[in-house]
């Protein structure tokens, strides 16, 4: 924590050799930060050979959508979750009352509902009678 704020770092593993990627990422879990933000699950298998998964958000943006995803990377180790943002109320409260991680849910606006691929608009409008 710096001032009081939680300080993530993102990780890509984007044009290195998985030696290369295995040193930066036991660099950065070295420092004084609160986790390691990746969307990779090379990356996820790096954090659990080197048992740096207490440092883990895995934010694989829209691919997290059930609770048991989030229930076998829970059981990995994973320290924090990201959720997909198109999902409805009820599926975060079954994804956190199913797992030990922590849920992060990003929000804001309505174009996730519009361009969403799982039918958002129509659990929407159930959920809310629009």
């Amino acid at each position: 924590m710096v001032n009081g704020k939680k300080l993530l770092v993102s990780a890509s593993p984007h044009l290195r050799t998985k030696d290369t990627t295995r040193g930066i990422m036991l660099d950065v879990a070295s420092l004084n930060i609160d986790g390691i933000v990746i969307m990779d699950m090379g990356l996820l298998q790096i954090a659990k050979e080197e048992k740096i998964l207490d440092k883990i958000v895995f934010s694989p943006s829209t691919y997290l959508t059930n609770k048991d995803s989030a229930s076998y990377l829970s059981s990995l180790g994973v320290k924090r979750l990201v959720l997909a943002k198109e999902i409805s109320l009820n599926n975060i409260f079954e994804i956190k009352n199913n797992i030990t991680s922590d849920v992060e849910i990003t929000m804001y606006g309505y174009r996730n509902i519009f361009y969403s691929k799982r039918h958002i608009k129509t659990i929407y409008r159930e959920n809310f009678n629009v």
